[in-house]
């Protein structure tokens, strides 16, 4: 908690000065970190939603026009729908639940803290998701017998755009719900 949080009382027992937590502040951050925690989740979503639409689309677009029959790329269409389909469900789930929190200082804290659950949730399915993608690429590019630094290339990345999605989700989304968390246990304790 930041020290501006804090307000400073004398306590005439002890002849110190006690703090204590200023709860207009303390209230006006949870609400920020609500606001901005759904915001970054939409973006999420519907970033996600988008681009796979997108890359699905221009890959059976090509495919299609180019009259392939490649079942590694419809595969890939498949499974680039399939993540626009399920992010689309767990959207409407999520905003079908906004509206059961109480109004209050701990009732918006909680909110903030399922956001931020289903923030590192939908973190860690796009984690997840990178490696069946990984395989449809690899083995059609495999099929197709591309020069080797084609399948290196292909390795490199995904092994990077892996490892970056897991730093993510650990360094960020993570620790984003840890932080939330210690802030509600502090307001039940203290």
């Amino acid at each position: 908690m930041e020290f501006e949080d804090m307000q400073k009382i004398w306590n005439a027992d002890s002849q110190q000065y006690a703090y204590a937590i200023n709860e207009d502040a303390m209230y006006q951050r949870i609400l920020t970190k609500k606001r901005s925690s759904s915001k970054v989740i939409n973006k999420m979503e519907l970033g996600l939603m988008l681009i796979n639409l997108l890359v699905g689309s221009f890959v059976l677009g090509v495919n299609l026009m180019k009259e392939l029959s490649n079942p590694y790329h419809y595969a890939m269409v498949g499974i680039l729908y399939a993540s626009v389909i399920y992010i689309f469900w767990r959207r409407q789930e999520r905003l079908k639940g906004e509206n059961m929190f109480d109004r209050t200082m701990l009732g918006d804290l909680d909110h903030a803290i399922r956001n931020a659950i289903y923030r590192e949730r939908l973190s860690y399915f796009a984690f997840i998701y990178a490696f069946p993608m990984f395989g449809v690429v690899w083995v059609s590019f495999y099929q197709k017998d591309k020069p080797v630094e084609y399948l290196v290339g292909i390795f490199v990345f995904f092994i990077i755009m892996i490892i970056l999605a897991f730093f993510e989700h650990k360094l960020i989304h993570k620790r984003y719900r840890k932080r939330l968390e210690k802030m509600k246990e502090m307001l039940l304790n203290g």
